[in-house]
């Protein structure tokens, strides 16, 4: 202050020589008044930059802390917030000030003394335990965080599992064009504003892969469903559409029009349907499941010849005992069907068999018929849910389930 007001007094006593010199140097009217304006000029900048700038409290940064899901007492997800508010203008003393926030947080008043809050100019203020909430009806959303009403700070947050389920392949048209279907969780998000994802792009390791299968129109439509993450879902991929193509990645999300918190649903993979040859089985079994080529012994089908690049895969099979050489002939270009592929595999890993009658899983394959004890095997042993409510033995069989079966019994 003293600084300021010797700057002050040089000034005025500056000024003050200038305008007393005036009356002894001839001048013309224009030159005057720039004098007078330039004289005006100086005052003005001398009180600004005098004048003392306002307390400016921000939030410079937060760390959250979960500390409770949703209960059926508190549908929120809970957090404690450690709050750095920084000081960036002149010292505050003795304020009322006040955090708070949007959506569902409550106001806390800032005390540091008995006369309130005082923060010095360039000061960080550590605010810890600050509670915050998120709403369990929803996956993501943000929350903004303000003190004083004056600076915002926003918070996101993306919360599992989906609340969007039993997203599932509904049909599939002659175009490539699919139909699915999924429901929501709770009320909420029934009424909010749902939108469909698609992506081409996702990179997605097989052992997040959950097969399912669809069967409709004589034939088995095998897709699969992927736990949804934050970071799957802010993949750049993902493109607003109306329309799903076999072959598409696809999620759904439910938005809520005034919140803008939204919900999710897990994701689809519809994968290209690759079926297999009986010779292109016998490599991609032995491959995937990991077993020792073992190809000595003599041959014992008459349409496989030595130089046949699927002969070892082939012959190991027999080695193993997991194929039927009655008839002599293996017919390697024949289609494989999910009858052939799910005997040789129960029958490699030794799965004990269902004997005694029961009801039957599956509605097309009856007690009488010699894969039902391995359909009921596979019912009984907890590995039947990707299935529907026909398992069509003799349709062609398909990569992915084949892959599917070997990673239940693994």
């Amino acid at each position: 202050m003293l600084k300021i007001r010797t700057r002050i007094l040089v000034c005025l006593v500056a000024i003050a020589t200038a305008v007393l010199a005036l009356p002894a140097f001839p001048a013309e009217d224009q030159e005057l008044d720039f004098v007078e304006v330039s004289l005006l000029g100086i005052l003005q900048k001398v009180a600004e930059e005098g004048k003392p700038d306002d307390p400016n409290l921000l939030i410079d940064r937060v760390f959250l802390k979960k500390v409770s899901d949703p209960t059926l007492y508190s549908n929120y997800h809970a957090y404690e917030a450690t709050v750095f508010i920084k000081n960036d203008g002149r010292t505050l003393r003795n304020a009322t000030t006040v955090l708070s926030g949007d959506k569902f947080q409550k106001d806390l008043v800032l005390k540091n003394s008995s006369d309130g809050f005082s923060l010095e100019r360039g000061k960080t203020y550590i605010v810890d335990g600050y509670e915050v909430l998120f709403d369990g009806n929803y996956n993501g959303g943000t929350v903004t965080l303000n003190v004083d009403s004056n600076d915002f700070y926003e918070l996101e947050f993306f919360e599992l599992p989906a609340l969007i389920e039993g997203i599932r392949v509904k049909n599939l048209a002659a175009n490539g064009e699919v139909s699915i279907s999924y429901r929501p969780s709770n009320f909420f998000l029934s009424t909010d504003v749902y939108e469909v994802f698609t992506s081409n792009s996702l990179d997605i390791g097989e052992a997040d892969l959950n097969y399912r299968e669809l069967s409709f129109h004589d034939k088995i439509r095998g897709y699969h469903v992927i736990r949804s993450s934050e970071d799957l879902l802010n993949d750049n991929s993902w493109k607003q559409t109306d329309k799903i193509m076999d072959g598409d990645f696809v999620y759904v999300r439910a938005v809520n029009p005034e919140t803008g918190y939204y919900g999710v649903s897990d994701i689809l993979k519809l994968s290209p349907q690759q079926e297999m040859s009986r010779a292109e089985f016998a490599k991609l079994f032995i491959d995937y499941a990991g077993i020792d080529v073992f190809d000595e012994g003599e041959m014992p089908f008459g349409d496989v010849r030595d130089d046949d690049w699927f002969t070892p895969y082939v012959q190991t099979l027999f080695n193993l005992g997991l194929v039927d050489h009655t008839d002599k002939f293996f017919f390697p270009n024949e289609k494989v069907t999910r009858g052939e592929v799910l005997v040789t595999i129960m029958d490699y890993f030794d799965v004990d068999l269902v004997v005694g009658p029961s009801k039957s899983r599956f509605e097309d394959i009856s007690a009488g018929n010699f894969i039902y004890h391995y359909t009921q095997a596979l019912f009984d042993g907890g590995k039947a849910g990707a299935f529907g409510d026909y398992f069509n033995q003799h349709l062609p069989a398909t990569r992915n389930y084949l892959n599917h079966l070997v990673d239940a019994y693994k």
